[in-house]
């Protein structure tokens, strides 16, 4: 009696075990499948809500860049430029006097600080900006070479000292286009002719 109940009892652990390995063996494709299209679904998800977030921090940037251009181009005294000789069609052809050089470097310097003023706003609501910079052609003012502020750690923006143009390479293309190609195309300001 004792083993006929065991190979009951052994068929019946057989029969189940034999139903657990079928079933395991049947369902796993599909499992895998499904945890594949999960795990697709999930990655897609993530990249769509990465992209959003990249376009909207970039979006932003270019934003604040926009309104720092212009900024600085709608605020330029465009007489005190035409007057202190440093725009116009003659401005390389001519020498500047000791006035207009003195006229132009006091304008640059308020102007400078004014503008400088306007990019801090900027830069410190826009996420992500470490640098901010506006730099002055030589040509146009010796004295004057604008302003360069940068983050150090996590507290506000730092003075620099400004760049003088003047060190830069031209020939150092990797380095210096940020400074020499808007020059050559006369982007950010048309009127302003570098020269005396």
């Amino acid at each position: 009696m004792k083993s006929i109940r065991v190979r009951i009892a052994a068929i019946t652990v057989s029969a189940i075990l034999a139903c657990v390995v079928l079933v395991f063996a049947v369902s796993y494709p599909i499992v895998q499948t499904e945890n594949d299209r999960n795990s697709v679904s999930l990655m897609n998800l993530i990249g769509r809500d990465t992209q959003k977030s990249l376009e909207k921090y970039l979006n932003s940037i270019e934003q604040s860049i926009e309104m720092a251009a212009n900024i600085a181009s709608d605020s330029l005294d465009s007489v005190i430029l035409l007057e202190s000789g440093a725009a116009g069609a003659y401005a390389k052809q001519s020498e500047r006097t000791k006035e207009q050089t003195a006229r132009l470097d006091e304008y640059l310097a308020g102007y400078c600080a004014r503008l400088q003023t306007a990019f801090a706003t900027i830069a410190s609501h826009t996420h992500g900006v470490i640098t901010y910079y506006y730099c002055i052609n030589p040509e146009i003012s010796e004295m004057e070479h604008g302003f360069f502020y940068s983050k150090m750690g996590k507290t506000g923006f730092d003075r620099q000292e400004p760049l003088d143009a003047r060190e830069l390479d031209p020939e150092d293309r990797a380095h210096t286009t940020w400074y020499y190609t808007p020059i050559q195309r006369l982007i950010l300001c048309p009127f302003i002719r570098p020269g005396r």
